[in-house]
């Protein structure tokens, strides 16, 4: 059902744009984490 509506032209980049935000929230976070010396020894174990 889920392959299905990925053949959707506008699904398929509505899901793409989900990927792409998700993906920019965790680098943000990421880099934050790094930038905070309280965080940073958590963030690369």
């Amino acid at each position: 059902m889920i392959l299905q509506s990925l053949n959707e032209p506008e699904i398929k980049e509505n899901f793409f744009s989900i990927q792409f935000s998700i993906f920019a929230i965790v680098l943000y976070d990421r880099v934050h984490a790094a930038r905070s010396p309280r965080l940073q020894n958590n963030t690369y174990k």
